[in-house]
């Protein structure tokens, strides 16, 4: 049993429900096969005659290693896959397979900044097979692929049940962050569903976007058909939509998750016969790696009809009706709630709440303030910033957005959610002049690209808040008051009051992060083993924390020495750009805190001056090219 020290286990205090008899419901209501209870009846004799479970018990009981209880694992989840088939006449209707990733490299992220974690079992996706049982997987299993887990321990001890509600057990933060990661690549999941195996014991779970629902003990000997029951669903039976995917976001026809692109989806705002829909195009553009938050995914999408409009297309949920909380810095197409049907001609929002009554027939839902899902269709759309072909192009591109920022400041609305997602350079093919005075090429960038959201705070305070904004961008201020202890905390993280420089060491933050990202897309440090090493490295160290002490240690190392092999690789105007934010930044962590005059703070005419040197040194630049 471990204490909750981390932040994000932290959140998760108060919002586990323990030995609830919710999940197993989950399976009974999608148990619309045929003698389903003859065929579990069968496949549960077909184990216990091979001889794999009493291996497995006899390994927990001579308190063995963990990794010699996964091949008869394995072997039991591949029986219970085959539904004895020759003599059940069991035909599966979905492809899934549960893949042990024992002796496998963790699931590829694509490109992704991943914690090197991998469940022990996960649940994948995998192509239509003509037989009971699917072709072993030999190749990598994708992230995406993924839509649920099995997790394993040696001990009844390690059971994710316990009493002590003060704590989080290691097994449920554990889950939690796969969860996370299954939502991450598969942005429209809602939910995601797993088994916990510990001892001779098992447990059924349930993630959301605020919180965690387990199931009572069960015992794997005497309760074999209860597991035959969920892993035979999980494989054969349940579709994407029961794993808990989104039914108003659907793959494209022909496109499938285990599929080498990233696939495509039709989107809709989820009522029957409407004629709103989009297409999405290639991989998110922006995904939020939180588990008890917004889950905010964002797209390049084209919308489907005669106009064939380029959008930015936003899913995420939301307690507030936030479509009465865009700003006028983006040209709004649609905002609205997403809905699902319930009963003939009858659509509800899709809440939290929603889902577990539906789902879990959970009739007494406490849920503080229930999020809502909700997609926003933006008209004004670009490139994401790390797509700028040029120097040129991204230094006036980014001071573009910084602009932008400052005129809603101006409005009196603060963004505290500044991210690689909300940034965008304007389209070329867009006739409307940008409002900052530089020269006529900057035409091409439209500042109404950035988008962003009022980020007032609710009335009340909901289950799992956390600190509006997206963690590895946030100002080094937040994520020391989330580190101290509660007894030294001045004020809870979530309360602090938010100001301009907070946003402003976010944005420093996202340069480097679209610099790095940038150069490595481009291979650009490929050739030079020093650099491209020192440079991943750096990449690494600040954006590769999934906990909070990971991305604060991640961020006092950055600070502290210059990345020179960085700056080696980049030209004179990116160099002065990006040391002198290094500096006006250093400049903010060591001040802040200061009892003298107050705190010397980041602000924009620092930041405009920073950019004068950049633009300087681009017609320094173009001069010498003449």
């Amino acid at each position: 049993m471990t204490s909750s020290g981390d932040f994000y286990e932290r959140n998760l205090l108060g919002h586990i429900e323990y030995r609830s008899s919710k999940p197993i419901k989950v399976y009974e209501k999608w148990s619309d096969v045929n003698d389903i209870h003859t065929i579990i009846k069968t496949v549960e004799t077909f184990i216990r005659a091979s001889g794999d479970l009493a291996e497995f018990r006899q390994t927990v009981r001579d308190k063995s290693d963990e990794i010699y209880l996964y091949s008869p694992l394995q072997r039991i989840f591949r029986t219970i896959e085959g539904a004895a088939a020759e003599v059940t006449g069991y035909k599966r209707s979905q492809f899934h397979q549960v893949v042990s990733m024992d002796e496998r490299a963790g699931p590829n992220a694509e490109n992704m900044s991943f914690p090197d974690k991998k469940p022990v079992f996960v649940l994948a996706e995998v192509p239509p097979a003509s037989g009971p049982l699917t072709p072993v997987i030999d190749d990598e299993v994708k992230w995406r692929q993924i839509c649920s887990f099995i997790e394993v321990r040696p001990d009844f001890k390690d059971s994710p049940n316990t009493t002590n509600t003060a704590v989080v057990k290691q097994i449920v933060s554990q889950g939690a962050d796969y969860a996370r990661l299954i939502m991450v690549s598969r942005p429209f999941q809602l939910y995601v569903l797993c088994v916990f195996i510990y001892g001779h014991k098992f447990c059924l779970g349930w993630y959301d976007r605020r919180g965690v629902i387990l199931s009572d003990d069960y015992d794997i000997d005497d309760n074999l058909d209860i597991l035959v029951n969920v892993v035979l669903q999980l494989n054969t039976h349940m579709t994407d939509y029961q794993l808990g995917h989104d039914r108003s976001a659907c793959l494209l026809e022909g496109h499938s998750y285990y599929q080498v692109e990233y696939p495509s989806f039709l989107v809709s705002m989820g009522t029957d016969g409407e004629t709103l829909l989009w297409k999405t195009m290639g991989p998110p553009i922006w995904s939020s790696l939180s588990l008890l938050g917004r889950g905010t995914a964002t797209w390049r999408a084209i919308s489907v009809g005669n106009k064939k409009e380029v959008v930015v297309l936003e899913n995420y949920m939301e307690v507030a009706n936030s479509e009465k909380r865009i700003q006028r810095v983006a040209e709004l197409s649609l905002g609205d709630n997403v809905r699902i049907p319930v009963i003939k001609e009858m659509h509800t929002h899709v809440t939290v709440g929603t889902l577990r009554s539906l789902i879990l027939s959970d009739d007494d839902v406490n849920i503080s303030d229930d999020p809502i899902l909700h997609r926003l269709v933006l008209k004004t759309v670009g490139r994401p910033l790390w797509d700028a072909e040029t120097t040129k192009e991204f230094i006036l591109g980014s001071l573009a957005a910084l602009k932008g920022h400052r005129a809603l400041v101006e409005q009196g609305i603060l963004h505290q959610d500044i991210s690689p997602g909300n940034i965008f350079l304007g389209d070329p093919n867009c006739a409307e002049v940008s409002s900052h005075p530089l020269s006529p090429s900057t035409s091409q960038l439209n500042t109404r690209g950035i988008f962003c959201k009022d980020t007032v705070p609710s009335s009340s305070e909901v289950p799992g808040a956390e600190i509006p904004g997206t963690t590895l961008f946030m100002a080094g201020e937040l994520l020391d008051m989330m580190l101290l202890p509660d007894e030294f905390k001045t004020a809870c993280p979530e309360h602090i009051e938010r100001g301009v420089h907070h946003d402003l060491e976010s944005f420093i933050l996202v340069l480097f992060y679209v610099v790095v990202r940038r150069g490595l897309n481009r291979r650009l440090w490929d050739e030079d083993p020093v650099t491209g090493y020192w440079t991943k490295e750096l990449y690494r160290t600040l954006f590769g924390g999934h906990t909070i002490s990971e991305i604060h240690i991640g961020r006092s190392s950055f600070l502290g020495r210059q990345p020179l092999y960085l700056f080696g690789a980049v030209d004179a105007p990116m160099t002065a750009l990006l040391y002198a934010d290094i500096l006006a930044q250093m400049n903010h962590r060591m001040q802040w805190g200061s009892t003298l005059d107050g705190p010397k703070l980041i602000i924009y005419a620092q930041l405009q001056d920073v950019y004068d040197v950049a633009i300087s040194n681009l017609s320094a630049a173009n001069e010498e090219h003449r």
